[in-house]
Formats: C-alpha cells, sequence, structure tokens
C-alpha cells in the first residue's frame, strides 16, 4: 500500500507541473487582455491548484507512514533533512502561494487577474522546482 502512494505522489508531480506550466503561459498570455475567465480557464487554473493540495494530501500520508522522518535527531545529514523538513515545508510554502493565486483569481477581472495569476504560479512553481526530489540531486 505504501509503495502506491509513492507512485501516486511521484506520478502526480509531472501532472502537476504541466498544468502549472500551462496556466502560466496561459496567464502571461492573457495578462493585456480583459474580461472575465472562461469556465474552461477556471477548471484549469482551479484544477492544478486541487491537485497540488490533493499531492500535499499523499505526502503527508507518506511522512507520516515512515517514522523515520518524525524526529529531528538526523539534521546534520543533508538527505534525511532534506525529506524530514526541506521538502514538506517547501511544498507547504508553494501550496500557500498556488492557494493565495486562487483567491485572487476569483476576486480580479481582467488583466489584474491574470498578473496575480502569474506572479503567484510562477513562484510556487519555483518553489516547487526547487524542493522537488530529482535523481542528479543527492
Amino acid at each position: 500500500m505504501q509503495q502506491f502512494f509513492i507512485h501516486a505522489h511521484s506520478g502526480l508531480r509531472w501532472l502537476i507541473l504541466v498544468l502549472l506550466l500551462w496556466a502560466i503561459v496561459d496567464s502571461l498570455l492573457k495578462w493585456q487582455g480583459s474580461g472575465k475567465p472562461s469556465t474552461k480557464e477556471r477548471i484549469w487554473y482551479f484544477g492544478s491548484v486541487y491537485l497540488v493540495e490533493l499531492q500535499v494530501v499523499i505526502g503527508f500520508v507518506l511522512y507520516f507512514w515512515n517514522k523515520r522522518y518524525l524526529g529531528f535527531e538526523h539534521m546534520d545529514e543533508s538527505i534525511l533533512r532534506f525529506y524530514a523538513l526541506e521538502h514538506p515545508v517547501a511544498m507547504i510554502i508553494a501550496t500557500g502561494l498556488l492557494s493565495v493565486g486562487k483567491a485572487k483569481f476569483k476576486k480580479f477581472e481582467g488583466a489584474k487577474l491574470y498578473k496575480s495569476v502569474f506572479i503567484f504560479y510562477t513562484i510556487a512553481l519555483i518553489v516547487m522546482l526547487l524542493s522537488i526530489p530529482w535523481s542528479f540531486r543527492f
């Protein structure tokens, strides 16, 4: 069962990265426009945030399932510190940024809407890319 969650957590990241990139590029292209976003855009923008929130839930399940990371006695080992502290905290920050972007999406219209989505989603994506455990990282 734990392997299922590990594979889901790892595989879902690619879908999230694609959706976030699409939302960022789309908001950048529509920044100069005006008007209300379409239902399709709402689904894409909100869907990416909901998938990230699901990813965080799966991450918490894995975090508490693997009791090795619950203690902070191994902070001198970089890989254990990364999985116990850096990765979860950075992903929670990224999720918070996406949630702020989603709230701004609901609040604003026109260029201000797309500008806020672009800014918050881009910062969140950068935080995510820096805290994903890439195979070349360790």
